[in-house]
């Protein structure tokens, strides 16, 4: 493959018509005589919104306001791979220009699928028009241009009832399921009952196990396991936080190999041959339905980590709806997850311009609802779908270049002080975002002022209004500080010449300002 392009594509609307560019002006051009949406290429150092903005100016002359980030489709065609992330816009201002590029026209939603139009578009166009709230598809095109099957790929989608809309892609996976949730959630919010639903409209068999444990550990995945081999099961839907999904693919991994125990989740060099999964995201801060990541705990040597299994869900679906019943600690401490994943995607040695798309766009969505944190106004619908949008795109930006500095300090607090996983991390990421800006990384600043924050001292103060008060154990702190400053690994992921004075003042961060 060569270099990945990344692009976006903007619909713009007005009432019930779409903004079409039919592509007859351009020489050599791929898309000649299609019709497509508005847009292009990102610049150096462009975010996803910024390009957007800017490529609807150029081709249009209007400029558009508050676009919606609607879903990302990644395309391959023989040598060729892009990105592409798409938008609708209803809010614009200024005088429509003729483009170079195509005739510009506004078309009736109703007659927009009768265009000449790739077939990939007309997947994703259908999506738009529909109650579709975020998706994510995979298209790939021979070298004629013909969309070839793509039912072997990851796929994820936020809609409301999505459960019950895509009940035979769940039904396809296989012909008994292992349900695995925690105590009392999935029954709470209803989607344990989606899932029953549409499994006995599907006439699947199927089994619960709900013993899922808040960071759970690898003796409860192998118990699992035994669990689901006892009942005869051939895939696994995990429903919940970011808990009963990561346990989800570590059990179905495991199911693939019954005569191993939870030792082999560990071991390196395996192949990744686990049963099929679904992933129903239940909270709004785990991203797990869009990464390959599970952590698990392990009590014998007193710490937590991600298996080395890249292990993606075969389908995700996520409503909005399951938010509705969150208490308000839940949104709290999950949308704090969100932020931390969003930050340290970006601020990692790692980062690549694929997980920085993903980033800034995350944290542009997250921003939009701090309000609904702080208890200023209750949260509405869009609040719920921006807070389920930001949870996947932080789990997006992460997939390749993992987390950082702030969650390695946190796992002391979590196993020995019982504090909530977002709540711990974001504990730390005022200091590891302070150290950033000092050594001048690029993108730090521009974080901050994407999220609404014009200090470093403002967004620990938010931190602490939402979450606190924030008083660790002292000695906890001297242990996390020591585990990870001896642990080179770790280290090596800030995106500086990291010192241990820079790691002391993030484990100190909060005693230093008192809030």
């Amino acid at each position: 493959m060569n270099q990945l392009e990344l692009t976006t594509l903007c619909y713009i609307e007005k009432e019930e018509q779409y903004l079409m560019l039919h592509r007859v002006k351009k020489e050599n051009d791929i898309n000649e005589g299609k019709w497509i949406g508005v847009g292009g290429h990102l610049k150096p150092g462009e975010t996803v919104d910024e390009c957007v903005v800017r490529e609807a100016f150029e081709e249009t002359g209007l400029t558009i306001e508050n676009p919606l980030l609607r879903g990302v489709i990644h395309f391959t065609c023989e040598d060729v791979e892009e990105m592409m992330f798409v938008y609708t816009a209803n809010q614009y201002s200024g005088v429509m220009q003729t483009c170079d590029e195509g005739v510009l026209s506004w078309v009736d939603k109703k007659d927009v699928l009768k265009l000449d139009l790739w077939k990939g578009d007309l997947i994703f166009l259908s999506q738009l028009m529909s109650s579709n709230e975020f998706f994510y598809y995979d298209l790939n095109y021979d070298k004629y241009g013909t969309l070839l099957d793509n039912k072997d790929k990851p796929y994820l989608i936020q809609e409301p009832e999505d459960v019950w809309k895509h009940r035979k892609m769940i039904a396809a996976l296989g012909t008994k399921a292992l349900i695995v949730t925690g105590r009392h959630s999935a029954e709470k919010n209803g989607s344990l009952s989606d899932v029953k639903a549409v499994l006995e409209q599907e006439k699947i068999d199927y089994c619960i196990y709900n013993e899922i444990e808040e960071n759970p550990s690898v003796e409860t995945i192998r118990k699992a396991r035994d669990f689901g081999l006892a009942n005869g099961v051939d895939f696994v839907i995990g429903i919940g936080g970011g808990s009963p999904l990561d346990a989800a693919k570590a059990i179905a991994l495991l199911l693939n190999h019954p005569d191993q125990d939870e030792n082999y989740l560990f071991e390196t060099g395996n192949a990744v041959d686990n049963l099929p999964v679904v992933a129903i995201p239940t909270t709004c801060g785990t991203g797990s339905e869009a990464t390959a990541v599970s952590v698990l705990t392990r009590p014998a040597i007193h710490t937590k980590g991600s298996i080395p299994y890249r292990i993606f869900p075969d389908l995700s679906l996520v409503d909005k709806k399951y938010l509705r019943t969150a208490s308000r600690s839940i949104l709290v401490n999950t949308a704090l997850d969100a932020l931390s994943h969003l930050l340290e995607s970006g601020l990692n040695v790692k980062a690549t311009e694929l997980s920085r798309c993903y980033t800034f766009a995350g944290l542009s969505v997250w921003a939009k609802s701090k309000d609904v944190l702080t208890g200023e106004r209750e949260a509405t619908e869009e609040d719920y779908r921006n807070m389920m949008v930001a949870s996947t795109l932080g789990g997006m930006a992460i997939a390749g270049p993992g987390t950082t500095i702030p969650h390695a300090l946190s796992y002391q607090l979590t196993l020995d002080e019982g504090w909530k996983h977002g709540l711990a991390v974001n504990y730390f990421t005022p200091g590891y975002l302070e150290t950033c800006i000092e050594h001048e990384v690029e993108d730090a600043k521009k974080m901050l002022a994407t999220i609404g924050f014009a200090s470093v001292e403002e967004l620990g103060r938010f931190i602490w209004q939402i979450a606190g008060p924030l008083e660790p154990n002292p000695e906890n702190l001297d242990i996390t500080y020591e585990k990870v400053v001896h642990n080179e690994a770790k280290m090596s992921l800030a995106p500086y010449d990291i010192t241990p004075a820079d790691l002391r003042n993030m484990v100190d961060w909060y005693q230093n300002h008192k809030m």
